[in-house]
């Protein structure tokens, strides 16, 4: 179709070949100025968007080099924002061959369906380990721990070995034998003898030692002063034992040791109360007369054999203990010219620096000699030590830690 101006003679020619429609583009005064403001505005944008798809490719592809497990994604926003940029040339390119006037305002086309949701990103790379953390503060002392059961009671000892034999004495010489005496005559029955009297009826000899199953040897207050004055033994009633002799016995060994020792009245045997005679603890006591109190420890054995009396000691010992005197004998000492005059010091004689047994032997040798200083510090030793000789020594109530007091008992 062909459309002729008559002013001005000139035509537009309008064609359609059954698919496409050509009309020549034109444009009137008043907007063309405004494509022209919007070709413009639009290739302003284009540059805008194309610095903005370079600058994104150039991070995507230092991404890339930093992280070789990304490149694939990378590649592929790559060719969507290419693609991209594609749509957006030829949308550019369409729009800046428009030169017909502006057309109304299309209707808003309808909203798109949302696009599918992205492929999800590849796992980061695992953050570096961190530091050790600081060693932590000692912890606060934990409680005592409960007591430890008790200990087993250890092993019985063994029994010492038996001694050899002693060896045999000599056998004596075979005495010669006498000549054989000639048979004499049968002698003839002599007339039956009167019967005898009837023998005294014998003693039946009873044990050595009375025993007391748990039962603990006690002694009687007249013991225990006899032993204090001997000065020998502990003090106490309920355990009169003799010092220094315990030892692991069996129970034969421990009788022979008591019936030896001629203080012995009795000894404890820690059997348990089971009357064993294999070896235990022996210990010997110097009193026994008292066995009415109960002891779960093993068995009193009491010497029941009569024994001669043991005499007095000579002299009685005070450990720690300083000889005074009474008023009546200083004044007997003063009358007689003899020894110093005071209560605390009724000295008579200094002996010097001798043994115990021969301090002892000036004593006795000395008539007005009442006993004597030994400065031993109480230890009862027998050695030499200091030797002082004093004619009265009743009083001994009075501390000294000097050595021991013995007083001669006459």
């Amino acid at each position: 179709m062909k459309l002729t101006d008559r002013a001005g003679g000139s035509s537009v020619k309008i064609s359609w070949d059954g698919s496409t429609l050509t009309v020549p583009q034109h444009c009137r005064a008043d907007s063309c100025s405004a494509l022209a403001d919007f070709a413009t505005a639009q290739a302003t944008e284009n540059a805008a968007l194309r610095g903005l798809i370079a600058d994104l490719s150039t991070k995507f592809a230092g991404l890339a080099a930093k992280h070789g497990d990304h490149i694939a994604s990378s590649e592929q926003a790559d060719r969507a924002f290419e693609a991209a940029d594609a749509t957006l040339a030829a949308a550019v390119a369409t729009v800046t061959k428009l030169e017909g006037p502006k057309g109304a305002t299309g209707a808003t086309g309808a909203t798109g369906a949302t696009g599918a949701t992205g492929a999800a990103g590849a796992a980061g790379a695992a953050g570096a380990t961190g530091a050790a953390g600081a060693q932590g503060i000692q912890g606060t002392r934990g409680d005592t721990g409960a007591a430890g059961a008790t200990g087993v009671g250890g092993a019985q000892g063994i029994q010492g070995i038996q001694g050899n034999d002693g060896q045999d004495g000599a056998k004596g010489d075979t005495g010669n034998t006498g000549a054989q005496g000639t048979t004499g005559d049968k002698g003839i029955q002599g007339d039956k003898g009167d019967q005898g009297d009837k023998g005294d009826k014998g003693e039946v000899a009873g044990p050595e030692f009375s025993r007391h199953s748990n039962i603990q040897c006690y002694g009687s207050q007249a013991e225990i002063d006899v032993a204090r004055r001997g000065g020998y033994g502990s003090h106490t009633l309920d355990d009169p034992h003799l010092l220094g002799e315990s030892n692991v016995l069996s129970l034969a060994a421990c009788k022979s040791r008591c019936k030896a020792n001629s203080r012995c009245a009795g000894f404890e045997f820690v059997d348990g109360g089971t009357f064993t005679e294999g070896a235990r603890t022996c210990s010997l006591y110097y009193a026994c007369s008292d066995v009415s109190h109960h002891w779960g420890g093993g068995t009193s054995y009491v010497l029941e054999t009569p024994r001669p009396p043991t005499p007095a000691p000579d002299f009685s010992r005070h450990s720690n203990i300083q000889c005074y005197g009474s008023q009546a004998e200083i004044d007997v000492a003063s009358r007689g010219g003899y020894g110093s005059h005071t209560l605390d010091d009724p000295a008579l004689t200094p002996e010097g620096t001798i043994t115990l047994a021969s301090c002892k032997s000036k004593c006795k040798a000395e008539p007005r000699c009442a006993g004597f200083e030994f400065g031993d510090g109480g230890t009862f030793t027998e050695d030499a030590r200091n030797c002082h000789l004093y004619y009265a020594c009743s009083d001994v109530t009075h501390a000294w830690g000097g050595g021991t007091s013995y007083v001669l008992n006459r």
